[in-house]
C-alpha cells in the first residue's frame, strides 16, 4: 500500500512542477551580447521586461543562464518589483548582463544553493535583493560565501528586515557588502 501512495505523490508532484513550469512564460530566443555578468538573488524576475530580456547572461545556444531555486527549473519569473534590483544593476552598470536566480526567504537553503550556483558561472558579483527569513538560512549563506571568497557578495539594505540581519560572522566576510538602497 505505501507503495502506491509513493507512487501517488510522485506523480501529483510531477504534474505541479509541471504546471508552475508552464505558468511561466519561456524565455524570448536571443543571443548574449557580452560585458560584464552580475547574478541577481531575488524571488524572481520578469525576463520578458524589454529593458531586462536583452541584458540577459546567455549560454552559447542562447539558452538563459540562471536558475529557479524554488520550482527547480530555468525559468527564475515573477512579475511586478521583484525585477527592481535586476532594473537597478542595470541602470548602474549600463554594459552589465545579469544572471536571475530565484530564492524564498522560507527555503533557507535556496539562498547558498544560489550562491553556490553563481560563483560557477562568469559572475564576478552577486546581489541579493531578498534574504533567507530563519537563522538556518544566514549560517548557509555564510558557508557559501566562504567557499566563493572570489565572488563580491552584495546585500540590499531594503532587503534586510528588522529581526533577520546577517550575523556578525557573515556580514565580517571580506567579499561581503551591504549596499545602502536608493
Amino acid at each position: 500500500m505505501s507503495h502506491w501512495i509513493a507512487v501517488g505523490l510522485a506523480a501529483l508532484l510531477a504534474v505541479a512542477a509541471t504546471s508552475a513550469r508552464a505558468a511561466d512564460p519561456r524565455l524570448p530566443p536571443g543571443r548574449d551580447r557580452g560585458g560584464p555578468v552580475v547574478a541577481i538573488v531575488s524571488e524572481g524576475i520578469d525576463y520578458t521586461d524589454a529593458g531586462i530580456e536583452p541584458r540577459l547572461a546567455r549560454d552559447g545556444e542562447g539558452e538563459l543562464i540562471g536558475w529557479d531555486f524554488v520550482d527547480g527549473d530555468n525559468r527564475p519569473y515573477a512579475k511586478g518589483p521583484e525585477s527592481r534590483a535586476a532594473a537597478l544593476a542595470l541602470e548602474v552598470m549600463p554594459q552589465a548582463r545579469i544572471i536571475p536566480l530565484r530564492a524564498a526567504p522560507s527555503e533557507p537553503s535556496t539562498f547558498a544553493a544560489a550562491v553556490l550556483f553563481a560563483a560557477r558561472t562568469p559572475a564576478r558579483a552577486v546581489i541579493l535583493s531578498v534574504v533567507p527569513a530563519q537563522t538556518k538560512g544566514w549560517q548557509e549563506l555564510e558557508r557559501a560565501a566562504r567557499d566563493s571568497d572570489g565572488l563580491h557578495i552584495g546585500l540590499l539594505s531594503c532587503a534586510i528586515p528588522g529581526g533577520t540581519a546577517p550575523p556578525d560572522s557573515f556580514a565580517a566576510l571580506s567579499n561581503v557588502r551591504v549596499i545602502p538602497c536608493p
